[in-house]
């Protein structure tokens, strides 16, 4: 499918998830592009979503959503308070937006039923989603379309706290969702695996894909080309941070080492955090006196997120395995790619796995052992001397595999063929 051609019939196509603009952040930007991406080639989106007060607000998103586009609320606005942070880091069953499922089936029923919807597309996490979208399948014969921004049970950030019992029980749900979907993606490589592994069957296995995140070059259109001209050299993390996957904990403490042993370099620098910062990681910021030189600017909506990338002339990316071994988590984290999109050079402290094998693949930046202080701080003084000697901070190209538009069109074939072309 070229980029000016469009599906045959519009295909009428219902999304599901909890999350939506206004609400900000990475759980909805996936959505959003597709929303955006599959219009222009000929789909008509529909979206359930729970209507719920979110504290995470991005009224900037609302520009990329098609005005074609049809959104259900299961709650009446602003009358209830979303859920936030459940995702299963609570020893329930699956995950705490699990009470959404009858509302949201019910909705979708009659969503279905009204618009004589052609295609299902069920987003997670939160993993519950999916029961709605394996009911539905059961009820009404619809294609359905199982999409995992994030693993499942072989993410520890998500089962590590249940109960065996809990754990069979989501690994139970899990398989029936994978056998019963029509189309099942995933964001990482590693993640298609597991979910093969899990399926076992060489025939069905082929039903599950790899659609990674990526980046939307109309983001970066109207932006500028060329990083801030400053003297200083400008280090920027974009999202949230804090212990756990995307700790700065090592970040911090080589700053630190590095300052101790060259102060001189403290004028040349500074580093700025957009979005979320822990509790624990400001006290060590205050604690190792970085506090001066780090700037903390909280959440920014996602244009001003990109302008502060572009402007940037590194960005930093923190990817720590979960638990006591070196297992990568399977989730490549979504700023990579807009780290792509922004042209900018990044400096991965990442364990080996899918992300390091794409900054490896597509020459993003560099990459750095995550747990040495030493070596991280050689990094940091590395990036300094190059800006100094005024070698480039860009990127040659954003890699198009990555491009949202490219992506989204490979997408809008495959549920061509499941509508369109196969028996139902």
């Amino acid at each position: 499918m070229s980029d000016s051609l469009k599906v045959k019939n519009a295909i009428r196509i219902l999304f599901v998830h909890y999350f939506f603009p206004p609400r900000g952040g990475a759980a909805v930007q996936r959505l959003v592009k597709l929303c955006k991406y599959l219009a222009r080639y000929g789909f008509k989106p529909y979206v359930l979503t729970s209507g719920a007060k979110y504290g995470v607000i991005d009224k900037s998103l609302m520009t990329s959503i098609p005005e074609q586009t049809i959104i259900y609320n299961t709650y009446d606005s602003d009358k209830c308070n979303a859920i936030e942070g459940q995702f299963g880091r609570k020893n329930v069953f699956i995950d705490g937006y699990a009470l959404w499922i009858p509302a949201a089936i019910k909705k979708a029923r009659k969503i279905i039923k009204t618009h004589n919807i052609d295609v299902l597309f069920i987003t997670s996490p939160p993993h519950s989603q999916q029961l709605i979208g394996l009911r539905l399948k059961k009820t009404t014969g619809l294609p359905w379309v199982a999409d995992f921004r994030d693993p499942w049970t072989s993410d520890l950030r998500f089962m590590e706290q249940k109960s065996k019992c809990l754990q069979m029980l989501d690994k139970w749900a899990e398989k029936q969702v994978l056998r019963n979907a029509d189309l099942v993606l995933a964001t990482a490589p590693s993640a298609v695996e597991a979910f093969r592994r899990k399926l076992n069957d060489p025939y069905t296995c082929r039903k599950i894909k790899w659609l990674p995140n990526g980046y939307d070059p109309e983001d970066y259109s109207n932006k500028k080309k060329t990083a801030s001209p400053e003297e200083k050299i400008i280090f920027t993390y974009v999202g949230s941070a804090g212990p756990m996957i995307s700790d700065p904990t090592y970040f911090f403490k080589a700053l630190r080492f590095l300052l101790d042993k060259e102060p001189e370099i403290a004028p040349k620098i500074t580093i700025r955090f957009l979005g979320g910062l822990a509790p624990e990681s400001r006290q060590l910021l205050k604690s190792l006196n970085l506090d001066k030189i780090v700037e903390f600017l909280g959440f920014l909506s996602r244009d001003k997120a990109m302008e502060y990338m572009v402007r940037s002339h590194i960005l930093l990316l923190f990817e720590y395995p979960v638990g006591t071994g070196q297992e990568p988590t399977k989730v490549i984290p979504s700023k990579i790619f807009e780290y792509m999109g922004a042209r900018r050079q990044v400096m991965a402290m990442a364990v080996e796995g899918d992300t390091v094998d794409i900054m490896r693949k597509y020459q993003l930046g560099t990459v750095v052992d995550p747990y040495s202080i030493e070596n991280i701080a050689e990094a940091i003084r590395k990036h300094i001397q190059l800006f100094e000697n005024q070698d480039s901070v860009s990127m040659p190209l954003s890699p198009d595999i990555f491009n949202r538009r490219r992506q989204v069109r490979e997408l809008a074939e495959a549920i061509d063929q499941l509508v369109n072309h196969s028996c139902r």
